[in-house]
């Protein structure tokens, strides 16, 4: 949706953002409005029981009305991204969650509760958390009964689920096994669940936190340092720190603690790197190739501050270095050997 194809109200623009359970919310934002203030008017109109509870959140953009893209810098115009939409595009915004820190994780509001649902569903059925077809069955029965409520024969039957198969099984699975009878292995898991709405989201989620790398963020990138390592790995960023995984397979292959990580940085459209603490030399550093080093870098010094005000530690925000700060386009010279102090847990 093109900007000027957005309907005004005064010196207002109307603004419709997306939850992950087809949901939405209704806003109005000016030409200085950011992401961080959507955030906490979203989290204001969602009623989270504490009022700090939307900065585990984050606005994402989706330029296709299908996939989710980027998450927006918390000091990013709105108005500034909309305006590089197209009239034709079903170009939109999402709020979900970007920080999976452990109070927010386990909190007993259900209004945060629900978003980290519907959230584990999107990845599973999006095929971003690899399941496979027992569990994925399992959890298809638990979502039909948080979704529709316990079964009933009378109405839970053969075509009630039949267009509606992709909201519960994990797109991979779905394309390599064209053949299976899903609404009935649905239907079945449904039937056997003897629970209430709520416990079966909560079984739902518990079995999904037991993946190695629940609440991760994943970004494709090239590394050379691991001869044991495939060229192309995903690095995952979440409050454990930074792993390594196989592609597809999401095998883990290296994990490194954010206690241990001492700084990290970018260098826009080529690289991400961090150096690990191991002396007061400092330790070994390691550089992935890769375009978006500063969605990386910035997402890691997001955890570093959360994790600082979690353990009640105030720390001032860190200086916006020159690199972190420049557009992803920016010219920096490939032979700068500069380095970019994104961040340190050390005070």
């Amino acid at each position: 949706m093109a900007l000027a194809t957005m309907q005004r109200i005064g010196d207002k623009t109307v603004l419709r953002i997306a939850l992950l359970d087809n949901s939405s919310r209704t806003i109005l934002i000016d030409h200085e409005t950011t992401a961080m203030d959507v955030s906490k008017t979203m989290g204001d109109k969602l009623g989270f029981r504490s009022p700090e509870a939307y900065k585990f959140f984050g606005l994402f953009e989706c330029k296709d009305g299908a996939v989710v893209g980027r998450a927006l810098s918390d000091d990013e115009l709105l108005m500034s991204v909309i305006s590089t939409w197209s009239a034709e595009s079903n170009s939109m915004f999402v709020f979900m969650v970007k920080l999976f820190m452990d109070t927010a994780i386990n909190s007993d509001d259900p209004k945060l509760v629900h978003a980290f649902f519907i959230q584990a569903v999107y990845n599973v059925v999006n095929g971003i958390y690899v399941i496979d077809l027992r569990d994925a069955l399992h959890l298809a029965g638990l979502q039909a009964h948080a979704k529709f409520g316990p079964y009933k024969p009378t109405i839970h039957k053969a075509g009630f689920l039949e267009k509606r198969i992709i909201e519960f099984i994990p797109a991979p699975l779905l394309q390599s096994k064209k053949d299976y009878n899903w609404e009935d292995a649905i239907l079945a898991e449904h039937a056997a669940i003897m629970t209430t709405a709520e416990e079966s989201v909560t079984q739902y989620l518990d079995k999904v936190k037991r993946l190695s790398y629940y609440g991760c963020a994943f970004f494709p990138a090239k590394q050379e340092q691991f001869k044991s390592f495939p060229h192309n790995v995903l690095l995952a960023i979440s409050c454990q720190g930074i792993q390594i995984f196989r592609p597809v397979t999401k095998e883990l292959l290296m994990h490194w603690k954010l206690s241990e990580i001492y700084r990290w940085g970018f260098k826009p459209g080529t690289s991400f790197y961090f150096e690990i603490k191991e002396s007061d030399d400092g330790g070994p550093e390691y550089g992935f190739e890769t375009s978006i080093g500063n969605r990386i870098s910035e997402l890691l010094t997001d955890y570093a501050m959360a994790l600082l005000r979690e353990l009640g530690i105030t720390a001032a925000e860190p200086d916006a270095p020159e690199e972190a700060a420049a557009p992803e386009e920016a010219a920096v010279p490939e032979e700068s050997e500069e380095k970019v102090d994104e961040g340190t847990l050390e005070e």
